[in-house]
């Protein structure tokens, strides 16, 4: 597919669903095309299209709302470089800051299939599939490699994991030790032909030696095998060059920006 067609299966599919296939501990309520979320980690906004046909007044009122609608708790607006830009001027201006752009990386899941993948050699680790007694490692992970608190990441991800379509959680132990070295998981977009890969960590001195290309292709392989054909990455700077050589698509940027 190309990059225009990627581009609009994510928009149809995945952002124009997203009102539907919420996780069952989060709480939602709409404001037209937005969504309102309340979740583990606090408040989440996304719109289900780019607003473009809305003007910079109309965009102004539905933020009043949105920072109205959640008073004294945190949120996040997830933004997209394709959307109409009166967007970000207006988060601007009601005092949001952004966080750091990822990329938005699309490609067929069929490219990360199957033995031609390159995996970069035999890494120190094999890999399992996760359970609800391995998430405290796997948050303990995270924690290390962003800097931050995953308090969240547990109860959530205890929902996922039990949910109809549930997450499949990927881990890379070390050969010698057993310790928990790196993690990945693949959430399912129940209604869309499409797939997310989340997480994709790994510990600083395990990095270099094909552990992440490893997960990718593990969560890809189980992709297929529900018949997912397109896979998604909100990519940072040091994974969007491994997804890009193995095939995958940059399509744009999003960007959250965050109201306290």
């Amino acid at each position: 597919m190309h990059t225009a067609q990627l581009l609009t299966a994510y928009d149809q599919q995945v952002r124009g669903s997203f009102s539907n296939r919420l996780p069952a501990s989060w709480t939602a309520s709409s404001d037209g095309p937005l969504t309102r979320c309340h979740t583990h980690q606090g408040g989440f906004v996304l719109a289900e299209d780019g607003l473009h046909a809305w003007t910079r007044a109309e965009i102004d009122q539905l933020v009043e709302r949105t920072v109205e609608h959640y008073e004294d708790i945190s949120f996040e607006w997830k933004t997209f470089s394709h959307d109409n830009p009166e967007i970000v001027a207006s988060l601007l201006a009601h005092g949001f800051t952004p966080d750091d752009p990822e990329t938005l990386i699309l490609g067929d899941v069929q490219t990360l299939t199957g033995p031609e993948l390159n995996t970069g050699g035999q890494p120190p680790v094999h890999l399992r599939v996760g359970t609800v007694d391995d998430l405290a490692s796997v948050a303990r992970i995270e924690e290390e490699v962003w800097n931050d608190s995953w308090d969240w990441f547990v109860p959530e991800m205890t929902a996922r994991l039990s949910a109809d379509d549930p997450t499949h959680l990927v881990l890379a132990e070390d050969k010698g030790t057993g310790q928990v070295v790196a993690a990945g998981w693949l959430v399912p977009m129940p209604g869309t032909v499409v797939a997310g890969l989340w997480g994709g960590s790994t510990l600083e001195s395990y990095r270099g030696r094909g552990i992440y290309r490893a997960i990718v292709r593990a969560r890809a392989n189980e992709a297929a095998r529900r018949d997912v054909e397109i896979l998604q990455v909100d990519a940072s700077d040091d994974s969007r060059p491994i997804l890009e050589s193995l095939g995958l698509t940059a399509v744009g940027t999003t960007t959250p920006y965050r109201h306290n």
